[in-house]
């Protein structure tokens, strides 16, 4: 009782200064860095790296003041992990996706030895029989699971270090991300979270890389005066399409615009050929570019405070 009462003088004294971090060590060995966030009827409610938690009295042993240095720099939770083979990378990749997580072994590390490992591998996903194996090497975490006779899936939780206290488990509705992601950390005693499991991260192939002699033969081709050309002898029916869709209207934009300004006849020929040869040159280029990568094209004519008028080609590459 006087141990209890003297955790919660000093959590309750400091409670003014904010945040409060204390070193904790349980009656298992294990020692944490955490934030006190409050005292509660059954333990220390806490946070750290990996969430947060309520402590039971019952598990402390000892608690020191300590600081926000000491928080960020102890080690984080090692993780050893066998489950069923359909399931093993789904766990990994989840457990590799919260902060303060090593691991999420399918093999053993952490101090375990050549023998140590035969006797766990020999163990065959028993969590207790792995605990047992594997007392003599640094504390960590042992996630195992397996299928029930219903065809559920059951996974099993416990550290090397919790003396006398079985593992915990949880037997999953289902197997989705967010089945795992909530089922974990009820397997490591921490809080769920508010939100579900993080998205995956699709993995988007980048666009292959263009030779650049195919990209020396479409610049050549743009100063043909065919709209579209580039992509035609590149097999491409829609970017000469499009090339031509954007010619024609254009132009006659460039035309339009031009045409405001009042030259002489000599003077709007020559600059509506200018306007056709520059829209299809730039339509050409960037179309020829697009055919390789199969981009979207834009265009735009806008007419300038001088009497003629600016265009622009372009895509996205």
């Amino acid at each position: 009782m006087t141990t209890l009462l003297a955790i919660w003088a000093t959590t309750t004294t400091a409670q003014a200064d904010d945040p409060q971090y204390r070193e904790l060590t349980l009656v298992d060995g294990r020692v944490l860095v955490a934030e006190i966030l409050s005292t509660e009827a059954q333990g220390l409610r806490v946070q750290m790296p990996q969430g947060r938690a309520v402590v039971s009295f019952e598990l402390l042993q000892d608690m020191v003041p300590t600081d926000a240095a000491a928080y960020a720099d102890q080690p984080e939770w090692l993780v050893w992990v066998q489950v069923p083979e359909a399931y093993q990378e789904q766990v990994e990749t989840l457990l590799d996706e919260m902060p303060g997580i090593d691991g999420a072994l399918a093999g053993y590390g952490g101090g375990a030895s050549a023998d140590m490992t035969a006797q766990i591998v020999n163990c065959n996903a028993d969590v207790e029989c792995i605990a047992a194996a594997s007392a003599g090497t640094p504390w960590k975490w042992i996630i195992t699971g397996s299928d029930t006779p219903f065809g559920e899936l059951e996974l099993f939780a416990r550290t090397n270090a919790d003396v006398g206290v079985r593992a915990s488990s949880v037997t999953l509705e289902g197997t989705s991300r967010d089945d795992f992601w909530f089922a974990i950390h009820d397997l490591l005693r921490l809080e769920r979270p508010l939100l579900g499991a993080p998205s995956a991260v699709e993995q988007v192939a980048p666009p292959p890389e263009v030779p650049v002699a195919d990209e020396r033969r479409v610049v050549a081709l743009s100063f043909v005066p065919v709209p579209g050309l580039p992509s035609l002898a590149q097999k491409d029916p829609v970017g000469f399409g499009v090339a031509m869709g954007i010619v024609v209207p254009s132009t006659a934009l460039w035309i339009g615009a031009v045409g405001e300004t009042g030259q002489s006849s000599a003077e709007f020929l020559a600059l509506s050929a200018a306007g056709f040869y520059a829209a299809t040159v730039l339509t050409n280029q960037v179309l020829g570019l697009r055919s390789l990568r199969r981009r979207k094209a834009m265009v735009t004519v806008v007419p300038t405070e001088q009497g003629t008028a600016t265009m622009t080609v372009g895509a996205s590459f």
